[in-house]
């Protein structure tokens, strides 16, 4: 099996839309979100970016909450999605969609700037 990894920088709400960007940052396998639940938290970062406080995605695995997806949990649905069980993981595949309301304060805050 052949696995295709594509980096995308979404630099505007439209282009959110679009691509049915809901978190932020968004992991996809065969089109479905990596991990369904929509925990957020502060992003320091992110709102140096946008001037504004801002929230980004909040990871859990294996009990445990991280502000960056754990490498371990990548290879783990990696190795589910090709070597079998990819119904463990639901959820709607990847278009149009409305982003969530702190994706549309983020970008509403870089076009202020």
């Amino acid at each position: 099996m052949k696995v295709q990894v594509s980096r995308i920088h979404v630099r505007t709400e439209a282009q959110a839309r679009s691509l049915g960007f809901v978190r932020s940052p968004t992991i996809r396998l065969n089109g479905r979100d990596l991990q369904l639940e929509g925990k957020e938290s502060p992003c320091e970062s992110c709102g140096d970016l946008a001037g504004e406080a801002v929230d980004c995605r909040v990871w859990t695995w294996r009990g445990k909450e991280y502000t960056f997806p754990p490498k371990e949990m990548i290879v783990d649905a990696l190795l589910r999605e090709v070597y079998g069980n990819p119904g463990s993981r639901s959820g709607p595949a990847g278009g149009p969609a409305e982003p969530p309301e702190n994706l549309k304060r983020f970008f509403r805050a870089r076009r202020r700037r």
